[in-house]
């Protein structure tokens, strides 16, 4: 809205209508007969209104940082300080729920991998049903075309989440944690060779790093198992494929990022559920009974199933109330409480030279958020 000012100069005819100086008119460019005392008390005219508008608007820009520092700052730092909270809260959670999950020992049970993993899926599709029937998340209804098309992503999906509840039956927290960063390389390698991106010396020291703290902490891994090292291997690589199909997909499917929790979750269930029938997982858990479904187990479980949707609601609200780069640093040092809170909790022995090499793995990891989103 214009100044009174502005106004003012603009009446005098001082100011053209955009605001701006006008030229000297006809009348003082001899052409008519002006006196010199006029010609003066003109440029004084003109000089005093740059004066107004200078003025005016040093004012204007001071009330506008007043106004911006004068809002509710604790307000906003508590949304800010609330949003990252949530999101590392719920990304912590769920890895520690699931290593609950998968180090219950039930006498005669056997492996229960597929049917537990199928039960958290029924239940993100049932919060995501709820949330969207409240007009709380968006995206569209179900489509037998679109699931067709997303069946490939969700095949790498379902092999990721399986491999990765196995992974936890052997593997402590910590080795799982460091060890799911070289999910990264595998991505990186498979851009630079058929996309064409290029790999930074940054983001080649950071693999360096990496590649040698877990190789090492996994050498000198008091409690060794191949077989969860070869789950472990199983999981980088479907999550690897999982993240590319993803984003070969999006381009030609237009999915929200709770369509795809909802596709991802609704079609995984029945591949799960026919495996685990074929494994007679759902016999073992009827016969198991009380002895496996304990109210903290049948919590603890659901919970698991929650989580996972909770934390892309987090991940949005986190986003939207700090910036992408905050989310990514915060994403780099979830890993170093999962892995003292994985270890403190559970109770896995480990080494000090194991340690030292997950220290080095952890260094690797911050070095290529960093060299992510600084490019060098």
């Amino acid at each position: 809205m214009a100044d009174v000012r502005d106004e003012a100069a603009q009446a005098q005819g001082l100011l053209s209508d955009e605001g701006k100086p006008m030229r000297r008119p006809s009348s003082f460019t001899g052409k008519e007969h002006v006196t010199k005392e006029q010609a003066e008390q003109h440029e004084r005219d003109i000089e005093n209104a740059r004066a107004a508008m200078s003025e005016d608007g040093k004012k204007q820009q001071a009330g506008t940082l007043a106004l911006t520092s004068s809002a509710p700052a604790g307000g906003v730092g508590f949304n800010v300080v609330a949003s990252i909270c949530a999101y590392a809260f719920c990304s912590i959670s769920m890895v520690l729920a699931n290593k609950a999950i998968a180090t219950r020992k039930i006498e005669g049970a056997g492996d229960l991998s597929l049917s537990l993993v199928c039960i958290q899926n029924v239940v993100a599709v049932i919060l995501c049903e709820s949330f969207k029937a409240a007009k709380q998340i968006t995206y569209a209804d179900f489509d037998w075309d679109i699931a067709r098309q997303w069946l490939p992503v969700n095949l790498y999906f379902t092999g990721m989440l399986v491999s990765s509840f196995v992974t936890f039956k052997y593997l402590s927290v910590p080795m799982v944690t460091i060890s799911k960063n070289l999910t990264n390389i595998i991505i990186v390698f498979a851009d630079w060779k058929y996309n064409n991106t290029p790999v930074t010396y940054g983001v080649m020291a950071a693999f360096a790093f990496m590649v040698l703290g877990a190789f090492f902490a996994g050498y000198s891994d008091i409690h060794f198992s191949s077989t969860g090292y070869f789950w472990m291997g199983v999981n980088c690589f479907t999550t690897a494929g999982y993240v590319l199909s993803m984003r070969r997909m999006t381009q030609s499917i237009k999915l929200s990022k709770f369509g795809m929790v909802f596709y991802n979750n609704l079609i995984s269930t029945p591949i799960m559920l026919t495996l685990a029938l074929f494994k007679g997982e759902f016999g073992v858990l009827y016969e198991a009974g009380m002895d496996l479904w304990t109210p903290a187990f049948t919590f603890i479980n659901v919970y698991a199933g929650s989580v996972g949707f909770l934390l892309n609601l987090a991940s949005l609200w986190c986003v939207g109330s700090t910036s992408a780069t905050t989310y990514a640093v915060v994403g780099s040092f979830n890993k170093v409480p999962t892995a003292i809170v994985g270890w403190f909790l559970f109770q896995s022995p480990i080494s000090p030279e194991t340690v030292t090499y997950m220290t080095i793995a952890m260094i690797g990891s911050f070095i290529y958020s960093a060299a992510k989103l600084k490019k060098f």
